[in-house]
């Protein structure tokens, strides 16, 4: 079994994560765009590239490496079958 409260951080530390890299690449972005008078294209660029960030430092780790698995007791498959 697996504890809630496991999946909970590592869904946040995933999703948490990539969120804030793609919002962080949108402002600075479009604080860069406004310096060159083209707000939205820095803003798009700047999400391109947190989103390409984002997918390199989540894909690290993977989900079963944050997460403890422990098999659950089942019973053999001759007392499974009836």
């Amino acid at each position: 079994m697996v504890d809630a409260s496991e999946i909970r951080r590592a869904a946040w530390r995933s999703y948490g994560l990539a969120l804030a890299l793609l919002l962080a690449g949108a402002a600075l972005g479009h604080a860069l765009g406004d310096v060159a008078n083209r707000p939205n294209v820095g803003a798009f660029f700047g999400l391109v590239a947190g989103t390409f960030l984002a997918g390199a430092l989540t894909k690290r780790a993977s989900v079963s490496s944050m997460i403890r698995i422990e098999p659950a007791e089942s019973k053999s498959q001759s007392e499974a079958l009836p």
